[in-house]
């Protein structure tokens, strides 16, 4: 047996998902499901089926999921992760649950990737069964616990769509949460001034707390997240939000996403110049 084989194989299915060719990555993996090594067969029909998954044929995913025992014990933890997201999408999310709970008990043997993948996979299943509160709070004692490894781009994505569309008031628990990750000194060379009332330092622009990727974020979940709220205030708030989201961190991806939201609520409020004013930014901010 070629030792390579199984590495070209697996490069070449990568290279083929990259530029969307998605027939000839499970061609090119194909290659490995009769292999007499136990990895490479099994891994290379794991890999497939999270292809498949990716691609919404989910029958064909389970076909081709390999037998319990032919699964190598190095690869247990993977085919478990791959096999929570099959039973998501057979709409089976408390046996699902129970899979992805038995990877986050095991932090030491998985990937920094596939542990996230796992917590994902818990907060998708909890909200697949009704809770998305529950859900929400799955990420945050996540997040809370690894601010520097955590995927927040997909968990994020997760809670702003689990928020509910019309929030009660702002102390909402998942609000709250999220304010406790934003900096709380508003950055004074973009024309804010400290109010805190501690010291006569109070009356001199500080300079402004660091912003970290987790406080970006949270800038921007906890603004769309106000603007449901029906007070005024709320909706006030959630618009210094994103626009200071722009002056702690004007380089972040998030920036122009939160100026194209600040735009389409001033556009609800009929303040069309606003709106434009906005969108306007935007463009010369993409020159």
């Amino acid at each position: 047996v070629n030792p390579l084989q199984a590495e070209a194989a697996y490069t070449a299915a990568n290279l083929q998902v990259s530029l969307e060719r998605h027939a000839d990555a499970l061609a090119a993996l194909a290659l490995l499901t009769d292999s007499t090594i136990p990895s490479d067969s099994a891994g290379s029909r794991l890999r497939s089926v999270a292809i498949l998954l990716d691609l919404g044929r989910h029958a064909d995913a389970r076909d081709i999921f390999p037998q319990s025992e032919a699964v190598p014990s190095g690869l247990l933890r993977y085919a478990n992760l791959i096999e929570g997201y099959l039973l998501l999408s057979e709409a089976k999310p408390s046996e699902a649950q129970a899979l992805f709970s038995s990877l986050l008990a095991d932090p030491q043997r998985q990937s920094v990737s596939r542990f996230n993948l796992a917590a994902i996979g818990m907060a998708d299943a909890i909200a697949n069964q009704g809770d998305k509160a529950a859900a929400m709070e799955s990420l945050f004692t996540f997040i809370q616990a690894r601010p520097e490894t955590s995927k927040l781009a997909p968990m994020f994505s997760r809670i702003i769509a689990w928020l509910p569309d019309e929030i009660l008031s702002a102390d909402y628990p998942a609000l709250a949460r999220l304010s406790e990750w934003i900096p709380q000194n508003p950055p004074a060379a973009s024309g804010f001034i400290n109010v805190s009332a501690d010291s006569a330092v109070a009356a001199w622009p500080s300079p402004a707390a660091a912003i970290t990727d987790l406080g970006a974020f949270a800038i921007s979940a906890r603004g769309v997240g106000l603007h449901r709220v029906n007070s005024p205030l709320a909706k006030d708030e959630a618009r210094l939000l994103l626009q200071r989201l722009r002056l702690l961190a004007p380089q972040h991806f998030l920036v122009p996403k939160s100026l194209l939201t600040l735009a389409g609520w001033e556009l609800e409020n009929g303040a069309g110049d606003e709106a434009f004013s906005i969108l306007d930014i935007l463009r010369r901010s993409a020159k």
